[in-house]
């Protein structure tokens, strides 16, 4: 089989002597391998250089990743920088005001985080990727850290306020109503016991508003074992007053109240039997009749 011939013949279209070409059957097969080796050889390379190139493109686009995510890291970096300045800077005013107030302030929160928050994090930097909830914490850090040096600078204002001094000191009906349990000892309408009460009950009609009787500093403003919600208030100059069983509060924290000011409404709650008010008043932590500090002719019924 391999010592077989084989002829080709090339006959022209026109006048011409016709050629034949006698090639060996092993011939043809050696060409033949030869030109399938170099098509492949062929193919392989266009293939190498395709991978290649995809490969490349690729490694570009990783590297306008990597580039992105190091300037957006820088980025944080500086912001962390600048935050921690202004953190700061808000510790300072923290300690003026400490010493501006001569008082002993509660301790500042813990800034670690519970397990609920972390898992919340975790969740979101699998989702979102870590860097989107780091920029995501920054806006917010950006958006509060204003807002508390705000208020820092009100609370400083309002200690060197030198107006007349009688603005701080409660005075008239927190709401308009009328006492139903007066300052000493309240038998109380769930359990029947008797127990001191340091301050007074004022009923009064559901969605009535509760305003500030004097100017000063909301210490809190929540949720309460007893009162449901209640309002602590301080007046920087000895007096607190306390309000409780409050509902819909229209203050925070840390707020800076003025005399008149509307705080909550009073509503019917399951810790009471009717609308109705708590109002406390003590002066150096000590407890003050309120009826001391209400104008009994604004008295309303």
């Amino acid at each position: 089989m391999l010592g077989k011939f084989i002829t080709f013949i090339f006959i022209p279209e026109k006048t011409g002597a016709i050629k034949r070409l006698k090639v060996s059957f092993r011939s043809l097969l050696l060409v033949s391998f030869l030109l399938v080796l170099l098509f492949s050889l062929w193919g392989w390379v266009v293939y190498d250089y395709v991978s290649i190139r995809t490969g490349l493109i690729d490694l570009e686009e990783n590297q306008k990743h990597y580039d992105e995510a190091e300037s957006r890291i820088k980025e944080f970096d500086q912001r962390y920088a600048a935050t921690q300045v202004y953190f700061d800077h808000l510790n300072g005013l923290y300690l003026k005001l400490k010493r501006l107030t001569s008082q002993t302030f509660e301790s500042k929160p813990s800034l670690e985080l519970d397990e609920t928050t972390q898992a919340s994090t975790l969740a979101k930097a699998k989702e979102k990727g870590i860097l989107e909830v780091i920029s995501s914490d920054l806006s917010e850090a950006d958006q509060d850290k204003k807002a508390i040096e705000n208020r820092f600078l009100q609370l400083m204002d309002f200690f060197k306020e030198t107006s007349n001094p009688m603005k701080r000191v409660p005075q008239g009906w927190p709401v308009r109503g009328y006492v139903t349990n007066e300052f000493g000892m309240l038998h109380d309408a769930f359990t029947g016991q008797a127990r001191p009460q340091h301050g007074v009950i004022i009923a009064t009609k559901a969605l009535t508003f509760l305003t500030a009787p004097a100017d000063g500093i909301v210490q809190y403003a929540g949720e309460d074992e007893y009162f449901g919600e209640l309002i602590v208030m301080d007046h920087a100059n000895g007096i607190q007053t306390r309000y409780g069983f409050v509902s819909n509060l229209q203050i925070e924290p840390g707020q800076v109240v003025r005399r008149g000011q509307e705080m909550g409404q009073i509503l019917n709650t399951p810790r009471t039997t009717g609308p109705q008010l708590y109002y406390e008043v003590t002066f150096n932590a000590v407890p003050q009749n309120p009826i001391k500090y209400i104008n009994p002719l604004q008295l309303v019924d």
